[in-house]
């Protein structure tokens, strides 16, 4: 029988908010972003020294290690002095070395980054309550491809936090203009990063029958979750936690290990989002079944 929609907004909220209840605790996704966070802490070095290599070999250390600091603004200090402090050892060696290291990190940062990837992948499709039917070379072409994506748009950001503000310091221009640059800029960084998060979601799980419009709004508030979270654990681990005390000098990788099992959980939160808000649309009934999986096959083969 089917279960009867509601019609207010508040019932719609309400509904919305049981659902996504009932999936993130069935889902363990505190669980998952554990794996996930692992997982992405052995990529976030290789994947680091690969791109800072790389931009080294166009912009001096100076312009790299702004931006390094900018990147790392919102995470936890002892977590950022970490990530620093191996940038400025990788941009401080000499020119022909980071072209060594820009050549080898590249395949060690896909690889590692696919590893991680590939735990994201399984972690969406509990979350989009699919189980994984891909050949395994489809599955790792998809992972690769999305490793790469994902340090592509590492790259890109990473490029247009150093190049702009190289620019605005060489074109002549008012201070309220190279605000209004600024203030773009970071705009345009939000917006990249949520398209990154959806097209994520859109190629990372096993869904025959994708589109983009469930992807957007997981994606949006998953960003903005990202950015509040962010804030709100810096000033938690810098004021009110011990984990200097508790940790000495671990400290610094326990908070940033910490921080990736944030990320990762708002990651697959707005993917319980998108689920949520889809299974809404098509409607769902009282089944045991049908309630924690789509109205149709997202798996029924093509004609």
């Amino acid at each position: 029988m089917s279960r009867p929609r509601p019609t207010t907004v508040r019932g719609l909220a309400l509904d919305l908010g049981g659902r996504m209840y009932r999936e993130i605790v069935h889902d363990q996704i505190g669980l998952l972003a554990a794996g996930i966070a692992f997982y992405a802490l052995l990529a976030i070095f290789p994947a680091m020294a690969s791109v800072l290599a790389i931009l080294g070999l166009f912009f001096d250390a100076t312009a790299i290690t702004d931006p390094v600091n900018g990147a790392t603004a919102a995470m936890p200090q002892s977590a950022a002095r970490l990530i620093r402090e191996q940038a400025n050892s990788i941009v401080s060696a000499d020119h022909g070395t980071l072209g060594v290291t820009a050549a080898v990190g590249l395949g060690a940062a896909i690889y590692a980054t696919a590893r991680g990837m590939r735990h994201l992948i399984q972690g969406l499709n509990v979350a989009f309550n699919q189980v994984e039917s891909r050949s395994v070379v489809k599955r790792w072409m998809a992972i690769v491809l999305l490793a790469v994506f994902v340090i592509g748009g590492a790259l890109l950001g990473m490029a247009a936090i150093a190049v702009i503000p190289a620019l605005t310091r060489v074109i002549p221009m008012e201070a309220h203009a190279q605000e209004a640059i600024s203030f773009i800029r970071w705009v345009a960084l939000f917006s990249i990063s949520t398209g990154g998060i959806a097209v994520i979601y859109r190629f990372g799980p096993d869904r025959r029958h994708r589109s983009w419009h469930w992807t957007l709004p997981g994606a949006v508030v998953a960003c903005l979750l990202w950015v509040i979270a962010s804030a709100g654990f810096s000033l938690y681990a810098e004021n009110f936690a011990s984990y200097q005390r508790s940790f000495g000098t671990l400290a610094g990788v326990i908070v940033l290990l910490t921080w990736l099992w944030l990320s990762a959980y708002v990651l697959l939160l707005g993917a319980e989002l998108n689920a949520a808000l889809e299974a809404m649309t098509h409607g769902d009934s009282d089944s045991p079944y049908t309630a924690r999986h789509p109205v149709y096959d997202e798996r029924v083969p093509e004609d």
